[in-house]
């Protein structure tokens, strides 16, 4: 995550969607679900928000199916402060 917050966004993008290909190929949903959540920051970093949002729900759907707490309260936090965003815009 360090390359997201210097600048180097599309790198770390690029990085991240090869995390997730292999998350969701090992099945492991904790991966996956983590890797969706990655990458919906560097989209929230991109100011790219609807997007960030698209990957944070699809988290919240992997924590809720396989009780996932962690992830599913990272994914749901992070989303609601985009649409207290969102509302201010």
């Amino acid at each position: 995550m360090i390359y997201a917050y210097r600048d180097l966004g599309d790198y770390a993008k690029e990085y991240f969607e090869k995390a997730n290909y292999y998350a969701v190929l090992s099945k492991y949903q904790e991966y996956t679900a983590s890797s969706y959540i990655n990458l919906a920051r560097i989209y929230t970093l991109k100011e790219q928000n609807d997007k960030a949002i698209e990957y944070y729900n699809k988290a919240i759907a992997i924590g809720k199916e396989y009780n996932l707490t962690n992830s599913l309260a990272a994914a749901m936090n992070e989303t609601r402060i985009l649409y207290i965003r969102k509302k201010r815009l």
